[in-house]
């Protein structure tokens, strides 16, 4: 492929801007309990209603998002749905698709692949990486067969 053939002016650079750029992998990164979670919740929401819940940033195309979750319940995160749109005061989507999550992305990736062809769904949220790797989160190889799976979802 020559880069000068590549249109890339084709399309949004960002989903959510500046936060969350179009079909790339993005990492809410810190300590433990400081609200990695529920920002990712955020932005599904964001997404979910192509409206502004994050001060400063903007959606610039909406649809469903799977929200692949290796940490907590479905209640958990429901409640944090309801709670973010009830704050930004917008309706609550009901395309948010829930996965529970055991084991590792990598040996998953196929049936996450189909509940993204089936929902349509254009970002993937993944909580958390460290779990999701199934592995040593510290080790190099099993962190990069966990971003190999993620970009091999094809979507943000």
């Amino acid at each position: 492929m020559i880069l000068r053939d590549v249109e890339w002016g084709q399309r949004p650079r960002f989903l959510v801007f500046p936060l969350v750029e179009d079909a790339v992998r993005s990492i809410i990164f810190g300590d433990g309990g400081v609200s990695k979670s529920l920002h990712a919740m955020a932005l599904a929401a964001s997404v979910a209603t192509g409206s502004t819940i994050i001060p400063g940033s903007s959606v610039t195309h909406s649809g469903p998002v799977l929200y692949l979750d290796w940490e907590d319940e479905a209640t958990t995160h429901a409640e944090r749905r309801e709670a973010i749109c009830n704050g930004a005061e917008l309706e609550v989507p009901d395309n948010i698709i829930y996965m529970r999550r055991v084991g590792s992305l990598h040996e998953s990736t196929r049936e996450i692949r189909r509940e993204i062809a089936r929902t349509g769904a254009i970002m993937a949220v993944v909580d958390s990486v460290g779990a999701a790797c199934g592995g040593d989160p510290e080790r190099a190889a099993d962190v990069i067969r966990t971003f190999d799976s993620m970009r091999a979802l094809g979507v943000t």
